[in-house]
C-alpha cells in the first residue's frame, strides 16, 4: 500500500510554512535538521531549484522535487519611480496568473518620516 503523506504533493514548497515543512521532512523520514537547511535555502537564499541546495543529498533533492515543487514567480515587468524609489513589479505565478506587487521605500531617518525636513 502506498505511503500516505500529510502534505499535499501539489503544493509549491514556497507556500509552506515551518510546520508544513516539518511534516514534509517527517513524511520523508529525514532528520529534523533538514528542515532548517531547506528553510534557509527557500526563504533565505531564494533558490530556484532543489539542485541549488548543495548541502542536501541528491536523493533528498529528488524526493523533494517529486513531493513539493519549487516554483518561483517570474518577473514580467519592473518599474522604479525616479521620484521616491517606489518599485512596481508584474509577476507571473506558477499557475499563469499575473499579479502586481508594489515595494515602498523605507525612510530610516525619524525626522524625515515625521515630515520634518530641515
Amino acid at each position: 500500500m502506498p505511503e500516505r503523506s500529510s502534505v499535499d504533493p501539489s503544493v509549491n514548497i514556497n507556500s509552506l510554512g515551518l510546520p508544513a515543512i516539518k511534516r514534509l521532512i517527517d513524511d520523508l523520514a529525514e532528520p529534523a535538521y533538514r528542515v532548517e537547511q531547506i528553510v534557509r535555502w527557500v526563504y533565505g537564499q531564494g533558490v530556484a531549484s532543489y539542485d541549488d541546495m548543495t548541502n542536501l543529498p541528491t536523493g533528498l533533492r529528488a524526493k523533494l522535487a517529486d513531493r513539493s515543487p519549487l516554483v518561483r514567480a517570474k518577473t514580467i515587468e519592473r518599474q522604479v519611480s525616479a521620484v521616491d524609489g517606489t518599485r512596481k513589479y508584474l509577476l507571473r505565478l506558477a499557475d499563469g496568473i499575473e499579479i502586481e506587487v508594489v515595494g515602498l521605500p523605507m525612510v530610516l531617518d525619524p525626522l524625515v518620516r515625521a515630515g520634518h525636513r530641515d
